[in-house]
């Protein structure tokens, strides 16, 4: 089977450019954690950022990995410059681990990139999970 992609929904994307001073410090930081399991996996008993992410000895290495794939090793900026489909990224106000510049300036590259925002964190729960399915009813044409 072959299909393509017509549209993309993007939830908290983390966007980071290496031309950026602000953003290599992300990514500097990052490196740090993935460098020292034993204390991602001590932090992670105590620090909550996302209640439904669970940091113990049997999902570091997942956690550990993500963040080198997903984050310091991504280049997500650069190819949302150039889609040609619709994309639409949710992201919360309240989200401490996004560059919001980033997620507007790159919008602003791309008329194809249209931004929603909901008052809450990075976590998909509560408020954000109901404007996400809303956003997702709309692509699909469903009604609420």
């Amino acid at each position: 089977y072959s299909f393509g992609i017509n549209h993309v929904i993007l939830c908290s994307p983390p966007l980071y450019t290496t031309a950026k001073e602000r953003d290599k410090m992300y990514i500097r930081f990052y490196s740090f954690l993935r460098s020292r399991p034993s204390a991602v996996l001590k932090s992670g008993r105590y620090l909550r950022l996302n209640k439904g992410m669970k940091i113990d000895e049997q999902t570091l290495p997942a956690y550990i990995k993500s963040l080198e794939s997903g984050i310091e090793n991504q280049d997500s900026y650069a190819r949302l410059q150039k889609l040609k489909v619709p994309v639409d990224i949710m992201y919360g106000r309240l989200d401490i681990l996004l560059i919001t510049n980033n997620l507007k300036a790159v919008a602003k590259q791309n008329k194809n990139i249209k931004l929603h925002t909901v008052a809450a964190g990075h976590e998909v729960s509560g408020l954000y999970q109901s404007k996400l399915i809303g956003l997702i009813n709309k692509m699909l044409h469903i009604e609420d």
